[in-house]
């Protein structure tokens, strides 16, 4: 099956914070470790970001209204990464398709534990690094071309879910419509 870019399309959660709220919320909730605040506000500062997106609403808020974490000043306990995979999975589209980086073995098994992919969806990735291990940036494009190599017209108009890790703790992130042409 021949593939092909047909249209690009861009969309993000309903709730849009500045960068700076965004550091004050944070820098409120890490306060408890001794200079963690101007840390805090010098990282988010270097990012250059200006807007942030999310399906978290509470950045806005104080606290009392929250709805996603701890209604008390300290916000404790602070929600870790399976509460928000939790919320991101109530949010995120139910998908036919998987494109993860294969950044790692762990890596892959971690993404498939928190989003609960089954390992058979997320075959690709195995292949990609089985074959080529982890390549950096290019290694997801290896992996859309396992998934392309694999399409028939059964698979017309699914969705690929793409996502891809880079330094630290970046991450990013697309949907793809398939096609047939």
């Amino acid at each position: 099956m021949t593939s092909f870019i047909t249209a690009i399309g861009t969309a993000n959660p309903a709730n849009k914070f500045a960068q700076r709220d965004i550091v004050r919320f944070m820098s409120h909730a890490c306060r408890r470790v001794n200079g963690s605040e101007v840390k805090m506000e010098a990282l988010y500062r270097a990012t250059g970001i200006r807007h942030r997106y999310t399906v978290l609403d509470d950045y806005g808020k104080t606290a009392g209204t929250f709805n996603f974490f701890p209604n008390n000043d300290l916000l404790e306990p602070f929600p870790g990464t399976r509460q928000r995979m939790a919320v991101y999975q109530n949010e995120a589209k139910k998908l036919a398709m998987d494109a993860i980086h294969p950044g790692g073995k762990k890596i892959l098994e971690s993404v498939e534990t928190e989003l609960g992919i089954p390992k058979e969806k997320n075959r690709h990735a195995y292949a990609v690094l089985k074959n080529y291990g982890n390549m950096s940036s290019p290694t997801i494009l290896f992996v859309l071309r396992e998934i392309m190599s694999d399409l028939t017209s059964g698979n017309h108009n699914e969705d690929v879910f793409c996502m891809a890790f880079g330094p630290g703790i970046t991450l990013e992130s697309m949907m793809l419509k398939i096609v047939a042409s």
